[in-house]
């Protein structure tokens, strides 16, 4: 805690609305900009947050690869957490190679 103001929950509700409205414009690609209430994100915004994160950063909080162990164990964890629900998504292009994955070698363990 940085002894800041924390938002009425009204407001921090605008907040994640927003937020998503963001993540949302950034999938679209290309260069984006975003104007709101809460966030101001400009393309220089983007690319100097980028900037700090590089592969190999991503890469220790992100399960990635063939086996599928390391996705299992970081499910399990959520689940032990007290999650009822976990959403995978396949960062690239290759959509169907992972859903394909998934369904030989994830859920199967987790039904």
């Amino acid at each position: 805690m940085l002894g800041d103001r924390w938002p009425l929950p009204d407001e921090r509700l605008e907040m994640l609305e927003e937020a998503v409205d963001v993540m949302r414009l950034l999938w679209k690609g290309g260069e984006q900009t975003h104007r709101g209430r809460h966030y101001l994100a400009t393309p220089p915004d983007f690319e100097e947050a980028a900037a700090m994160v590089d592969e190999e950063d991503v890469a220790e909080a992100t399960p990635h690869g063939p086996d599928p162990a390391p996705y299992l164990d970081q499910i399990r964890e959520y689940a032990d957490a007290g999650f009822t629900h976990v959403y995978m998504h396949q960062i690239g292009d290759n959509q169907d190679e992972f859903a394909d994955f998934a369904r030989r070698g994830l859920m199967p363990e987790l039904a």
